[in-house]
């Protein structure tokens, strides 16, 4: 027998993200609007700060996503 992976394209948009800013001992939660935030493609889905962490994105719906900031160990100018 072959194992076969099957995979399914979704569409996904992005349209806005709020706050822009947040203290730097992180905990600020971050919403994602827009669209295509099934259940079935949030499971497991992380936020990535580059250079800073990663925290899990919690759905909020199939609108929205939220992720809470992580903290920032050194400010970057």
């Amino acid at each position: 027998s072959h194992d076969r992976n099957t995979f399914v394209f979704m569409h996904v948009s992005v349209q806005s993200v709020s706050p822009m800013s947040g203290p730097l001992q992180g905990g600020t939660l971050l919403s994602l609007a827009g669209s295509g935030f099934l259940p079935s493609f949030t499971l497991g889905l992380q936020c990535i700060f580059v250079g800073i962490g990663e925290t899990k994105a919690v759905p909020a719906g199939t609108r929205i996503l939220a992720c809470p900031t992580p903290p920032v160990k050194q400010p970057t100018v």
